[in-house]
C-alpha cells in the first residue's frame, strides 16, 4: 500500500514498476496499489473535445482505464450513466475502474472554479451595470 504522495513518486520513478501489471492510486484521503488483471481489452475513443471524453471499454475482467494525461480534481466521471470516482493514477494519471464487460466511460471536466469564477464575474458585471444606472439616473 501507498501512504501519501511522496511514496506512490519513489513506486512509480525509483522501483521496478510495471503499469502494465499494477496502477499505483491515491485519492485525499488514501493511496492503495491495485494488481492489474491479466485479461485483454479492448478501448475506443469515441469522442474528444477540450472538456470532454467519451471512451467505449470492453474488458475481459475487472480493471482500470488508465489515462496518460495530467490527473485533476476538476474531471468527473460516468460508467453507463453513473457518477464513478476519478483516480488519480501513476502519481500523474487519472484512472478509473470498470468491471468486465462492455462500458461506456464518460469523462467531463467540470472545475468548481469555473463556476465559481461564472458566478463572481456575473456578481461584478451586475454591481457595476447597478452604479452605472444609479449614476446616468441622478445626472
Amino acid at each position: 500500500a501507498v501512504d501519501d504522495e511522496a511514496e506512490a513518486w519513489e513506486r512509480v520513478f525509483l522501483e521496478q514498476f510495471n503499469p502494465e501489471a499494477e496502477v499505483i492510486l491515491e485519492d485525499l484521503d488514501h493511496a492503495q496499489t491495485s494488481d492489474c488483471a491479466s485479461g485483454q481489452g479492448r478501448v475506443n475513443l469515441a469522442a474528444e473535445s477540450p472538456n470532454q471524453l467519451v471512451i467505449d471499454v470492453d474488458a475481459d475482467a475487472s480493471g482500470w482505464v488508465v489515462l496518460s494525461d495530467t490527473w485533476n480534481p476538476g474531471w468527473k466521471a460516468w460508467v453507463d450513466g453513473n457518477p464513478v470516482p476519478v483516480w488519480r493514477a501513476n502519481y500523474l494519471f487519472r484512472a478509473i475502474a470498470v468491471a468486465e464487460g462492455a462500458h461506456q466511460v464518460i469523462l467531463k471536466y467540470q472545475p468548481i472554479e469555473f463556476y465559481l469564477g461564472g458566478f463572481t464575474s456575473m456578481c461584478v458585471g451586475l454591481m457595476v451595470w447597478f452604479v452605472y444606472r444609479s449614476k446616468k439616473t441622478n445626472i
